[in-house]
């Protein structure tokens, strides 16, 4: 961000093409500590073959491969590439009592997570990261202390809401240090006194899923949302991922030599530059930066993810719509 700082100084951060990734942390599978308790995965899972003990024992490791492995690439080299949103799915090992990331098994642990980040944020002063805890899993009470842990990595670079918006020029994040904004969905947990202004609760951030299982599909879904006005203080989450349906994981993902998430990607990447940028006919642009009468307020430029952005040159196509002139 500080390479955009003639661009971008004077614009809201809600309004600055941000490039971000759809389960950030499935980069890695710590596949000892089994399977994670993400109910809605695990319950689809168990309707298509039936029984997660069954899954943990015989077929672990093919099914979260080929479902559930959305990235290839580490924080850091996530940050290195340019990508500042990080949707962030976190449940604690209850024989550990560590925190991890989750999508089907037990991912990256948090503190290795911190590290990554504290590094990549001492060295680079200007850029801001969003982390948007949006999955919490069986935290019970243990909220406050992954909340302190995160607080304690970040300290003063993290944002707080008494100060800034999501609608505040950059430049008022870079003058008072902040780094770091930090969305939590729990309510209970942002409203408490001991946090006084920095956590961002979850209405901040709408981020509409399009459940869309192929491209033309997903476009459609896309092109709806971009017409919808815009909450002028709150961050949009543009998602550039397929999700495979139920016929699709059974007939082709759960067979031997079957598609993955990752098969997915390539293509659907590159169909989505296209959309962001502008189709080549010249009847979309997902993001633009002035909006007017060539571009609806929902094409605003916004946070887009997707899945394994290493494809179809995801991370340039969105940060160049920052550029002027």
């Amino acid at each position: 961000m500080g390479q955009l700082e003639d661009s971008i100084a004077d614009v809201p951060l809600n309004r600055v093409a941000l490039p971000g990734t759809h389960d950030s942390g499935t980069y890695a599978f710590n596949e000892e500590l089994g399977a994670s308790p993400d109910n809605a995965l695990t319950s689809t899972i168990d309707g298509i073959i039936g029984g997660i003990d069954m899954i943990a024992n015989s077929m672990l490791h093919n099914i979260w491969k080929r479902l559930c492995q959305c990235q290839t690439l580490d924080f850091t080299k996530q940050l290195e590439g340019g990508v500042r949103y990080f949707d962030m799915r976190i449940a604690p090992h209850k024989e550990t009592g560590t925190f991890h990331t989750c999508h089907g098994v037990f991912c990256v642990e948090m503190s290795e997570i911190l590290n990554q980040f504290k590094e990549f944020l001492d060295n680079n002063p200007k850029e801001i990261v969003i982390l948007d805890f949006n999955h919490l899993y069986e935290m019970d009470d243990q909220h406050e202390a992954l909340v302190d842990m995160i607080l304690e990595a970040f300290g003063e670079k993290v944002a707080n809401g008494k100060k800034v918006k999501a609608k505040s020029p950059v430049s008022k994040y870079w003058d008072n240090g902040y780094q770091v904004v930090l969305i939590y969905h729990k309510t209970e947990v942002t409203e408490m006194e001991k946090y006084d202004g920095l956590l961002f609760h979850g209405g901040y951030v709408k981020s509409p899923w399009p459940e869309a299982s192929n491209t033309d599909e997903l476009r459609e879904k896309l092109v709806q949302s971009s017409i919808e006005k815009r909450h002028p203080n709150a961050f949009f989450v543009m998602q550039g991922i397929l999700t495979p349906d139920g016929e699709l994981i059974t007939n082709s993902i759960m067979k031997s030599g079957g598609v993955s998430i990752k098969t997915f990607a390539p293509a659907c990447n590159c169909n989505f530059v296209d959309w962001i940028t502008g189709d080549k006919d010249g009847t979309l642009k997902l993001c633009c930066r002035d909006v007017g009468d060539d571009c609806e307020e929902g094409r605003a430029n916004s946070i887009v993810i997707a899945d394994f952005v290493e494809h179809g040159s995801v991370l340039p196509a969105v940060i160049i719509t920052n550029r002027t002139g």
